[in-house]
């Protein structure tokens, strides 16, 4: 916002013969060679010298100030000293916003921004710039969007799908440039979505689902119900086996669903390996090449983002996430198929793991969950360096 300006004023009162219950300043902008005394600021009571610094006041503006002293007699009288004092606050950069991309093209996307104050100095150039590299400036690409203070719309063009661009709105005064937040652009490849406000690359559906969702209950979209840390076997099928032997191994050597009993801890393997579903180079990995399953900070980001925070909220978000249900430990039924969504993180501890689920009435959840239950899995992009 707008810093505050300070002006120490300072000015005598010599009244005598009456009581002098105020005293202080009166001050306002200089429009149009128009004195307007529109503010006022007490400074104590009495004769003698007094002085006040002015704060709130707006860069770039005229200002005149005087003094005044109420005293009181048989009637209360505002005396003004004869003197005035001009000044004019120095500019500052102008205050800006960036605009979350808004659309795309194969090799264009728009953006754009807002200037909120000119900074008391008239903004002659605007626009966006962007870089591959954090933090660019109007030294890298950018636009020319007009002058002036308000909303503008802008236009990145030459870009490339599966590159990640850095970009801040920019308006130039005669005191410099200023630039607003950064935010993150990429033209998605066939199978990714993109959610501008989170600046990450997902799969556009859950692991095993036919198609995108249609709609938040969509069965052709539900996809597949993993057990936390399990690559892709033939376990996640939601018909599979079940069997009641545990694994002694990461990888179970089979593909049925392992149904668990409280005495082994709610985990399909005998003893617990938290280093499962690390990273594109994790153990049992289950995403496509260049995937990995989403740490839970990155799944409260994406929570974050949603309006409503429920069922409506996630699929209505670019990820169009389902109520896919889930596959209950013990005996392997599936359940809650149209009322309830929830999807495994790649953070797991003893016998449980974080994961998100929510429902169509409620807020979502950020909690764990048993490593032997199935949810679902919906992939994030380790988008790195491209030439």
């Amino acid at each position: 916002g707008v810093q505050p300006c300070a002006l120490p004023i300072c000015f005598p009162v010599t009244i005598g013969g009456v009581r002098n219950v105020s005293r202080g300043f009166e001050w306002g902008a200089y429009p149009n060679e128009s004195i307007w005394f529109t503010e006022i600021q007490k400074v104590g009571v009495g004769k003698g010298s007094f002085s006040q610094t002015i704060y709130g006041l707006e860069p770039g503006t005229r200002y005149i100030v005087r003094a005044y002293a109420r005293t009181e007699a048989y009637v209360d009288y505002y005396h003004y000293s004869e003197q005035r004092v001009s000044f004019t606050t120095l500019a500052i950069l102008p205050q800006i916003t960036t605009s979350y991309m808004s659309s795309s093209t194969s090799s264009s996307a728009t953006t754009g921004g807002k200037i909120e104050r000119d900074g008391g100095a008239a903004v002659t150039a605007r626009g966006v710039c962007w870089s591959r590299s954090p933090n660019p400036t109007i030294n890298d690409s950018y636009t020319n969007d007009g002058t002036g203070i308000g909303s503008f719309i802008s236009t990145l063009s030459n870009l490339k799908p599966g590159v990640i661009y850095y970009v801040r709105a920019y308006a130039t005064n005669s005191v410099g440039t200023a630039y607003g937040k950064e935010v993150v652009v990429y033209l998605t490849f066939e199978g990714e979505v993109f959610n501008a406000i989170t600046g990450k690359v997902w799969m556009d559906r859950n692991l095993g689902a036919d198609r995108v969702a249609t709609s938040v209950t969509d069965s052709a979209a539900f996809g597949d119900l993993y057990q936390w840390g399990r690559g892709t076997d033939g376990h996640e099928k939601r018909n599979s086996p079940t069997t009641s032997v545990l694994s002694n191994d990461d990888v179970p050597g089979h593909g049925m669903f392992i149904v668990v009993e409280t005495r082994y801890n709610n985990n399909w393997r005998i003893q617990a390996n938290n280093n499962l579903w690390q990273g594109v180079q994790g153990i049992n990995n289950p995403c496509p090449e260049g995937f990995r399953v989403p740490t839970i900070v990155e799944w409260n980001s994406e929570r974050t983002s949603w309006i409503p925070k429920n069922a409506k909220g996630a699929f209505e978000s670019p990820l169009k996430l389902t109520m896919a249900g889930s596959r209950e430990e013990s005996e392997g039924v599936v359940e809650l198929e149209g009322t309830n969504g929830s999807y495994w993180s790649s953070k797991g501890g003893d016998s449980s793991a974080d994961y998100i689920t929510f429902d169509s009435s409620s807020s979502t959840h950020m909690t764990t969950s048993l490593r032997a239950q199935g949810s679902s899995v919906r992939c994030i992009k380790e988008v790195g360096p491209t030439p």
